[in-house]
């Protein structure tokens, strides 16, 4: 077997290599079987645990206040960051606490520009749907951590205190959708481009080992996984690396010979996550919404969607299906072009959505059958 070594990074560093201090925030780890008061607890800890890590990477940058905290109380530095940030009578929420941490930075005037990690991964955001629209709601609405958190975030990125934010995370984008991007560079850095795919195959395939030729191995990725847009003027597709790293994988498991393709989306965790999603939604809504994908015609979506907006209740509406669909990589945007050249009009107010690919119609299918 050949492996493949991501060193082009490592080898190639950019003007921007050790010109960030980076805040990290992990909430993967969260139970979100648990009760919308635990959750609560475990955000807030996960938040304090990425402010504790910044602290010791960043000695020079710990205020004067949790010095002496820590000296006068002989507790390690976890303990005191704990203790000073987990009381609830200082801070009422998570955002709270946030906001402390970020105008400390900012009144320091450090010498970093500041960037943000945030990985919430697929556990948190598949908990919290496989409950109901009405814990939904309750986790993201106004009043709520998480929202208030983004919020946060992003009102002092605005602010030009934090210069990035890298998140892997849903609840984000969720809380307000923008399909509006006209990066195309960020569009194309969304995934692997044909060329980078073909330069992955030639990598990590050996040839002799395998039944289908590298052109042919491109053929079967592209015909089946291509179709990613994120941009209204997105002027070429790009397809999930996840996507290409597990066909290779079934291609080693199955000796070279072409991955079956039904096993595979049988064996895909999103077929779960998709069912999930539109059983949120009232049946009307989720058979009008496959029974559009199905026929090819266009979604709609409005320039922005936040989850829970109409105020709580047991199911999503159509505008919060399609939403979250969509950041869940269920859907994708339809280039204006790309509408015009289909349908012949194009309203270009309108945001534009349908399925990716080949493999996400067939999960939709599935749904059906």
């Amino acid at each position: 077997n050949r492996i493949l070594l991501t060193t082009d990074t490592y080898n190639h560093p950019t003007t921007y290599k050790s010109k960030y201090a980076v805040i990290k925030f992990d909430f993967s780890i969260i139970d979100t079987k648990s009760s919308a008061g635990s959750i609560k607890i475990d955000f807030r800890l996960c938040a304090i645990k990425g402010i504790s890590d910044f602290y010791k990477r960043y000695p020079d940058i710990i205020p004067q206040e949790l010095k002496d905290l820590a000296k006068a109380t002989e507790t390690t530095f976890d303990d005191v960051i704990e203790t000073y940030y987990f009381n609830d009578d200082k801070f009422k929420q998570t955002a709270e606490i946030l906001e402390e941490f970020l105008v400390s930075l900012k009144e320091q005037k450090i010498p970093y520009n500041i960037m943000v990690l945030i990985n919430e991964n697929d556990n948190f955001t598949n908990g919290v749907l496989e409950q109901d629209k009405g814990f939904l709601y309750g986790v993201v609405n106004p009043s709520k951590e998480i929202f208030s958190f983004y919020k946060t975030l992003l009102s002092y990125h605005h602010e030009g205190v934090i210069k990035k934010i890298f998140s892997v995370s849903t609840f984000k984008s969720i809380l307000n959708v923008d399909t509006k991007d006209t990066d195309l560079v960020l569009n194309e850095a969304a995934g692997f481009t044909k060329d980078e795919v073909l330069q992955v195959i030639k990598e990590t395939v050996e040839p002799t080992l395998c039944k289908s030729s590298i052109d042919e191995l491109l053929d079967i990725i592209i015909s089946r996984f291509e179709g990613y847009s994120f941009s209204n003027n997105a002027n070429q597709k790009v397809i999930k690396p996840s996507s290409v790293f597990k066909f290779l994988q079934d291609l080693e498991d199955n000796f070279g010979n072409d991955p079956d393709y039904a096993q595979s989306v049988s064996r895909d965790y999103g077929n779960h996550i998709l069912y999930t999603c539109l059983k949120l939604m009232p049946k009307e809504v989720s058979d009008k919404l496959v029974d559009t994908i199905i026929k090819k015609n266009p979604l709609y979506l409005e320039d922005s969607v936040a989850i829970g907006k109409g105020g709580p209740s047991t199911q999503l509406s159509y505008d919060e299906g399609v939403a979250l669909l969509y950041y869940l990589g269920f859907l994708t945007v339809m280039p204006h072009a790309e509408v015009k050249h289909s349908f012949g009009e194009v309203n270009p107010l309108k945001n534009y959505l349908k399925f990716p690919n080949q493999y996400t119609e067939f999960q939709y299918l599935k749904y059906l059958l």
